[in-house]
């Protein structure tokens, strides 16, 4: 039986020669959970390129880049960032901001800055679209999406404004998935909730993984 997720990891083993080592330290989120979901939704088949938004070091971004590479070549991933890990002052509930606990993990590289890290893990990715940018700024011309990953600035504005990009960009049956739902950032789960509300009409399904603190949102 055909499995994108066999074929991936295929693949990305042979291609461990081209890209650098991707460590944990790099990918936070674990974006297995995302190709799984990826394939269980038949999201490739859907027309569009890709979208993350907060792509920090690179690792997970690599992934995906490595995944549409493999399985479904004529697609590209997007990507938005503002490479500034001092950008987000978001707090969680033991009262950390996103910036220090940026700051803790960017100490682990020996002064090397996130776009210097995040370039080394996607610099062979040829299939790869960046834009340094406040994400409530950025444009992505009239490209359409299959899939889009949000986890970028935690805080409720950025969270609404980056749905609302990849939201307007988004086929029919494509589908948008964020990450730290439910977890410790009762605001940033507002915020989706509100959005989740306020969309109703045009949300084929709304899920959740409590386990990964991932929420997922298909488009009619």
């Amino acid at each position: 039986m055909f499995s994108i997720k066999r074929v991936f990891q295929n693949q990305f083993q042979r291609n461990k020669q081209t890209f650098p080592e991707t460590t944990a330290c790099t990918d936070w989120v674990g974006y297995e959970i995302l190709i799984e979901f990826i394939e269980k939704n038949h999201l490739l088949s859907v027309p569009g390129d890709m979208l993350e938004i907060g792509a920090f070091l690179g690792g997970g971004t690599r992934k995906l880049c490595d995944l549409l590479a493999t399985v479904s070549p004529d697609k590209r991933l997007w990507v938005i960032d503002v490479f500034d890990p001092t950008f987000d002052w978001t707090a969680n509930t033991h009262g950390d901001t996103m910036s220090s606990l940026y700051a803790n993990a960017l100490a682990r590289f020996n002064g090397k800055s996130q776009w210097e890290i995040f370039h080394e893990n996607t610099r062979a990715c040829t299939n790869l679209t960046v834009i340094k940018s406040d994400s409530r700024v950025a444009q992505i011309g009239d490209a359409r999406l299959c899939f889009a990953f949000i986890d970028g600035n935690h805080d409720p504005e950025y969270v609404q404004s980056d749905f609302r990009l990849a939201w307007a960009h988004l086929n029919s049956g494509g589908a948008i998935a964020f990450d730290d739902y439910g977890k410790d950032l009762p605001q940033t789960t507002k915020a989706i909730d509100d959005l989740v509300a306020r969309f109703k009409p045009e949300i084929a399904s709304f899920s959740v993984n409590p386990d990964r603190h991932m929420a997922y949102i298909i488009r009619k």
